[in-house]
C-alpha cells in the first residue's frame, strides 16, 4: 500500500469519509482532505497541500449538483492554506495542487469562503484575483485554536 492510502484509510477508520458535502439553507459546505501524503517514514509523514485527480473529479461532480449557485454561498473546508499557492497580486500559481482550478469554480457562487487550519496562528487572506458572482473576492480564513 502507498503512504497516501495508509493515511486516508487510518483517518476513515477513526472518523469517516475524508471528502463530503452538505447544504444548510443557502450555503453549500464542502469538506475535503487537502493533505497529499508523499512519504511515511514510520515515525513521521512528508506531505504537501492539494487535491488528487480523483478528489478533483468528486468535487466537480458535487458542484455540478448545486442549483442556483449565483444566489448561494459556498464554504470549502480543508487543512493546508490555499494562500501558500498565490503570488503577491492574489493570483494562484499552484496548478499542480489544483488550487487554481478550485478557486476558479468557487467564483460561480454568490460568495465563497475557505476555512483552513494548519498554521499556529490566525490569518485571513483575500484572494483578490477571484471575484464571486456577488462581487466579493474569495475570502480565506486560516484558523487556529490555541491551548
Amino acid at each position: 500500500y502507498s503512504s497516501a492510502y495508509e493515511s486516508v484509510n487510518s483517518y476513515m477508520e477513526q472518523f469517516g469519509p475524508v471528502d463530503y458535502s452538505f447544504d444548510r439553507g443557502k450555503v453549500h459546505i464542502v469538506v475535503m482532505d487537502n493533505v497529499v501524503v508523499k512519504e511515511n517514514t514510520g515515525s513521521s509523514w512528508k506531505y504537501d497541500g492539494g487535491y488528487t485527480d480523483q478528489q478533483w473529479k468528486w468535487l466537480m461532480a458535487d458542484l455540478e449538483l448545486v442549483k442556483d449557485k449565483e444566489n448561494k454561498m459556498i464554504i470549502l473546508a480543508g487543512h493546508i492554506p490555499f494562500r501558500y499557492g498565490v503570488e503577491k497580486d492574489g493570483a494562484c500559481v499552484s496548478f499542480d495542487k489544483k488550487y487554481y482550478e478550485t478557486l476558479k469554480v468557487l467564483t460561480d457562487f454568490k460568495e465563497a469562503h475557505i476555512m483552513i487550519g494548519h498554521t499556529h496562528y490566525t490569518h485571513n487572506y483575500i484572494h483578490s484575483a477571484y471575484k464571486c458572482k456577488g462581487g466579493l473576492p474569495i475570502y480565506e480564513h486560516v484558523l487556529f485554536r490555541g491551548s
